[in-house]
């Protein structure tokens, strides 16, 4: 079970770490004090210029992110494993949406700020190998079920006492 709670943590992290990356960005626009790795990662219009409202697009996506840790958290504590993943697909995709006209969805791979698209692949990638699946398999894969009676023990990190 050790792999399954590592892998929920790290991803809480990662979204954790997203928001904070996102918040960076928007105090360094506000206070025009930026590197060019942060302009790399910013959509930029034909005259090379930012949008004005980029930084309230960068705020608003630290604020949605910020609700991913508590919702995955939530989810594992009922629990309700595939529930946890799916918070984790649904959050990373809706951000590609809110920062779409933020972040340069081409950003090269040093940009300060990926897009959540590329920062999130990892994450489900290895969200992937933790509970394999095949196509047309049930959502409840034996590796699921196994951790979903882990969860349901007092054994349970997320556990709400």
């Amino acid at each position: 079970m050790r792999p399954r709670i590592q892998f929920f943590e790290s991803a809480i992290d990662a979204f954790m770490a997203y928001g904070t990356l996102l918040r960076a960005g928007a105090v360094a626009l506000q206070n025009r004090d930026f590197s060019p790795d942060l302009r790399m990662s910013l959509m930029r219009d034909d005259q090379d210029v930012l949008p004005n409202d980029i930084v309230a697009r960068l705020l608003d996506g630290a604020d949605h992110v910020d609700k991913a840790p508590v919702n995955i958290r939530n989810a594992l504590s009922k629990p309700d494993v595939a529930g946890a993943q799916q918070l984790i697909r649904s959050h990373a995709k809706s951000l590609d949406r809110i920062l779409e006209n933020a972040l340069d969805m081409q950003s090269p791979p040093d940009a300060q700020i990926l897009p959540p698209y590329r920062y999130f692949s990892p994450i489900i990638a290895k969200m992937d190998q933790v509970f394999p699946f095949e196509l047309n398999d049930p959502i409840e894969t034996p590796q699921v079920l196994a951790f979903q009676h882990y969860l349901e023990t007092v054994e349970n990190p997320w556990r709400q006492r």
